[in-house]
């Protein structure tokens, strides 16, 4: 609560209809998403090799990271969200980015605003997405990536 409290009096909120939003996490959203699609456009030779189009990567970046916006209103969702684009992400084997920094303040974000329980529901869901990147084949996440 006094966590909170002190949040909320350190950054102006935005109003989206009822809800009340962090400039300090839309900006971190905004980031991460700007540095997501610098790779993409950027590394056109780690995009090329697939033939995927980029408007299916920027899709998925802004699907593994934007949630972010909304993350201290429902942070187990997001985290659910944001892994799932993830997933597809990699297995659809565009570049690396900056999509694993955001997943990580989203896991981040459970542990430290929601009880013990969904904060290991939480490592589990991260630990499953680290397992099934691994067995799925996605180019850039194998073994030597994980350790």
């Amino acid at each position: 609560m006094y966590a909170e409290a002190i949040e909320e009096r350190r950054w102006p909120q935005i109003r989206i209809g009822s809800a009340r939003l962090s400039w300090a996490d839309a900006a971190m959203a905004a980031a991460i998403f700007a540095w997501s699609l610098a790779t993409l456009v950027l590394t056109p030779h780690l995009r090329g090799a697939t033939g995927r189009p980029l408007s299916l990567g920027v899709a998925l970046a802004a699907l593994a990271t934007l949630p972010l916006v909304v993350r201290r209103r429902a942070p187990l969702v997001v985290l659910v969200i944001m892994l799932a684009a993830a997933v597809v992400y990699a297995v659809e084997v565009f570049p690396p980015s900056a999509i694993d920094l955001a997943e990580l303040v989203a896991l981040y974000t459970v542990g430290a605003h929601r009880p013990a329980r969904t904060a290991i529901l939480a490592l589990g869901l991260g630990i499953t997405f680290i397992l099934v990147m691994s067995i799925s084949g996605a180019p850039f996440f194998g073994p030597g990536e994980v350790a």
